[in-house]
């Protein structure tokens, strides 16, 4: 039986992470139902904002994973903070998945020797972004098939 909802995995900073458990202790709901909940609150206050501003008017295709990071990077584009879109490609050919190693080592990472082929993004066209960078890092001409996630740093306005 197929799956009808999607999984989406995110990180939190811990303060705002125990603030949603003492919240979760007085809801008397799931972790998953309280997120569905903010995040449904989330995209009915985006959608009338948008709506409130004709020129940012954006449909939302709840299925369209690329409008609702447009619609979170417009967001939090009105906030003084520098917001970094990076890419990366898991390249699979004849059941084989193409991973680099590194030429330094990941400062965060010790042990960290292998890497997706990838990168900063400069605009938020993550096909045509994503397959010039790969382009560029290996000579593959390679196409997108499927954006399998997606997250903006730093995750929260």
């Amino acid at each position: 039986m197929a799956r009808k909802t999607k999984i989406m995995g995110f990180s939190l900073p811990p303060e705002i992470y125990q603030e949603i458990e003492n919240l979760l202790k007085t809801s008397h709901k799931t972790k998953s139902e309280f997120m569905r909940q903010v995040i449904e609150s989330y995209l009915s206050v985006a959608q009338k904002t948008l709506v409130q501003s004709p020129k940012n008017k954006l449909d939302i295709d709840q299925s369209d994973a690329n409008k609702i990071l447009k619609l979170y990077y417009q967001l939090i584009g009105n906030h003084q903070k520098d917001t970094i879109v990076v890419g990366l490609g898991i390249i699979i050919k004849e059941g084989k998945v193409l991973i680099g190693q590194r030429k330094e080592k990941d400062p965060y990472v010790k042990e960290l020797t292998w890497v997706f082929p990838g990168g900063k993004f400069d605009s938020l066209n993550f096909e045509e972004e994503l397959t010039a960078k790969i382009k560029e890092e290996t000579w593959l001409s390679v196409y997108v098939n499927q954006l399998i996630h997606a997250r903006l740093i730093p995750d929260s306005p």
